[in-house]
């Protein structure tokens, strides 16, 4: 343990998924899609599946996600077959940053925009084109998170706490992973 940073158990209830019920929740998100049996629930299963994979792999808060919007200059999101990029443009404290985008983010939102289009807008939207709440995302997890049996629940801030640990096992800075999860501290 690093000098002066405390064990997670001795500060803190917050939690991230571990390996396993890391899979479990990969495997519920396929099952998901791949159960689809109307449009509806096949755009549904896409969306949730982009919506879990951008909090997984970039550390977004919920708020952030709902808020992501195409321009139709496509400067907020940038999809190319070798990398990406999603700007967060009024993350906590009115902070902009720039996330870069793993091939399992860009995969999951290239699959979400085949269905969504490209038209300007909320990037994750509901039946009507509306962007989705917070609220309901909220909701949308826990209920993914028991159908993949994740003990304790799931909910958007233990995806965004997963990332963090995860990038932490890898042997990242504490302060780079501070400015991907948009921290303006390590603590």
């Amino acid at each position: 343990v690093l000098r002066g940073v405390k064990r997670q158990e001795e500060t803190t209830t917050e939690r991230w998924l571990d390996d396993r019920e890391f899979g479990r929740l990969m495997r519920e998100l396929e099952k998901t899609v791949n159960l689809a049996h109307t449009d509806l629930q096949r755009r549904t299963a896409v969306r949730d599946r982009a919506v879990a994979i951008v909090m997984l792999y970039c550390g977004l808060r919920v708020a952030e996600v709902c808020a992501i919007t195409l321009r139709s200059d496509h400067s907020d999101l940038i999809l190319g077959e070798r990398s990406g990029r999603l700007i967060v443009r009024d993350g906590k404290g009115g902070k902009e940053r720039k996330i870069p985008l793993s091939i399992e983010v860009r995969e999951a939102l290239k699959a979400w925009l085949a269905l969504r289009g490209s038209q300007p807008g909320p990037l994750f939207t509901g039946r009507y084109g509306e962007g989705i709440k917070p609220r309901a995302t909220q909701v949308r997890m826990a209920e993914l998170g028991q159908a993949a049996r994740i003990e304790g629940g799931l909910s958007p801030h233990t995806l965004r706490h997963t990332l963090c640990k995860r990038l932490a096992d890898r042997g990242v800075r504490l302060e780079a992973i501070a400015a991907i999860a948009g921290h303006k501290s390590i603590r």
